[in-house]
């Protein structure tokens, strides 16, 4: 097992839980997920050896080393084992199970296992009946593969001057987790998690017959180049919207993995796609973050219009290390923090599986897809913790409240049965159709909106386990075009990711109409209208 709770980001982009998680609602939770180790776990060779890894990889981590009490609790145990005799041994071994015990039993009863609390349903494990693979498997192709990355230079000099300055490192710096469809540019994200990612925003051409082409920093080189705050630092995700502006969120952190220094302020930059031209940039204002904040996933509306002003614009981030939604407003260049019991991981869902590799990990809100415009009842924001087992949604119409978005609890709705697993990104499309991967199970699924959320109305669409590892995103461009990107962070993270197998792949769907016909998610006369006040329940 492979236990990511060293100081520092693990796959999505995670800090080990602040000191507010464990005090929320002055109730004990536990980062990870209450199952401790068995004692010959607890003591073996290889668990020190994770232990003794996750202590090198957090050296540097100044701003961001917190140990939780259960690392602090192992620590001075494994400490302790080495001066102590086989029946001392036993003795400390058996206390310890008892203190575990303890901390479960405060974890579990957190707001009594309600489904809308941060720990819905106890410790049951979700249930695993969703619908069958449908036909969509055929709909969904592999447009693009990559063993490691590689770029256009404008000549092979400087390309290996790159390569012997160490700006490109081209085996095992990178990973793309964001993938966003525009006419026929395929736009990728690579967050600046190592030393050695020559540019964290790129794309590939569609029309290309290279399936396996080198990308295209965007917009620019120098737009990429690390230090340049007026450019782009260290892109998670993005989203293009129906005006054809293409919306950045970079957090200005890099080389997390090593120092995680934050070289420039947390932005949202808004490049025109027509012209290539950056021409909105706001900083995120200090009073909308955390020290350890770091937001990942992007959403945009126009609540005056489909397609409105720039000025017109409400952004909505997700804070996913400090757990809060951030909005922000540009006809007032305002933004603030709205946090929310439903925002915070669960501790049932830290656990990871992902082709046989086992990770734990306590990941909040990472999730954001705006549902259609339905007249007076406005939008939805539908979000969903990484460590979590729910899918959440408020009004946008609360968001925006700036005074009132912390004080209305009940506004924020979740559904009443578990999904079969945990989720990273998600996109919607134009009915209302959630597209989102299953990470433990290697699969593309859907949920139409407009119907009760619980596994029978989940549809499975696609499932490989050697092609869908870990979908980290999934998007739907204004083409209704689903996009959806796969790479073996297990193999990442834990450095052992083989540079001669094809760890990243860029798959997509014509139509989403499409690619869930026939299946639980399609529309259909007895739905396509539905008020979905009516259908959810909280």
């Amino acid at each position: 097992m492979i236990v990511f709770e060293a100081a520092g980001i693990t796959p999505l982009g995670i800090f080990p839980p602040p000191l507010e998680f464990f005090l929320q609602k002055n109730n004990y939770i536990l980062e990870r997920q209450c199952s401790p180790p068995l004692p010959h776990q607890l003591i073996s060779s290889n668990y020190i050896s994770a232990k003794s890894g996750e202590r090198s990889r957090s050296a540097g981590h100044s701003t961001h080393r917190r140990r939780t009490v259960k690392t602090l609790l192992h620590t001075r145990i494994l400490r302790s084992f080495r001066n102590l005799h086989t029946n001392q041994m036993r003795l400390w071994l058996h206390l310890f199970s008892l203190v575990a015990a303890g901390l479960c039993v405060h974890a579990f009863s957190y707001n009594g296992g309600n489904s809308q609390s941060g720990n819905p349903g106890g410790n049951k494990r979700p249930p695993q009946n969703q619908q069958s693979q449908s036909s969509g498997q055929s709909r969904l192709r592999e447009v693009f593969s990559w063993t490691q990355l590689d770029f256009v230079y404008p000549n092979q000099r400087a390309r290996e001057q790159a390569i012997n300055s160490g700006a490109f490192v081209p085996d095992g710096s990178m990973v793309p987790i964001s993938v966003f469809g525009a006419g026929n540019r395929v736009f990728l994200a690579m967050p600046r998690w190592k030393n050695g990612v020559p540019a964290t925003l790129a794309y590939a051409d569609l029309s290309s017959t290279n399936r396996s082409p080198p990308l295209i920093p965007y917009p620019s080189w120098e737009l990429n180049r690390q230090g340049n705050c007026q450019g782009l630092t260290s892109v998670f995700r993005v989203m293009i919207d129906d005006c054809d502006r293409m919306w950045v969120l970079d957090t200005g952190l890099v080389n997390t993995f090593e120092d995680g220094k934050r070289i420039c302020p947390p932005q949202v930059v808004t490049i025109d796609l027509k012209t290539d031209r950056i021409i909105n940039r706001f900083r995120i204002p200090q009073s909308a973050l955390k020290e350890d904040s770091l937001p990942v996933t992007i959403e945009v509306e126009y609540p005056k219009g489909t397609c409105g002003k720039l000025t017109d614009a409400v952004v909505y981030m997700a804070d996913t290390t400090t757990y809060a939604i951030i909005v922000a407003d540009l006809s007032t260049n305002r933004a603030w923090r709205v946090t929310d019991k439903t925002v915070f991981p669960s501790p049932e869902a830290g656990t990871f599986n992902v082709a046989g590799e086992t990770f734990e990990l306590m990941d909040g809100v990472l999730a954001l897809a705006l549902g259609p415009n339905l007249g007076q009842r406005g939008r939805t924001l539908y979000f969903s913790a990484m460590s979590s087992f729910q899918q959440r949604w408020v009004q946008t119409s609360v968001l925006r409240n700036e005074s009132a978005a912390n004080n209305q609890p009940l506004a924020f709705q979740t559904g009443t049965q578990m999904r079969p697993g945990q989720s990273a990104g998600s996109g919607m499309d134009k009915n209302g159709v959630l597209f989102f991967g299953f990470v433990n199970s290697d699969t593309l699924a859907c949920w139409n909106t407009r119907k009760s959320f619980e596994p029978k109305n989940i549809a499975k669409l696609a499932q490989n386990s050697q092609t869908m590892q870990f979908f980290a995103t999934v998007s739907v461009d204004k083409r209704q075009r689903v996009w959806a990107i796969s790479s073996r962070f297990q193999s990442f993270f834990s450095g052992t990711m083989n540079p001669r197998d094809v760890n990243f792949r860029v798959f997509m769907a014509e139509s989403s109409t499409e690619l869930i016909k026939d299946t639980v998610c399609a529309n259909d006369a007895s739905n396509l209208n539905a008020p979905q006040q009516l259908v959810f329940r909280p």
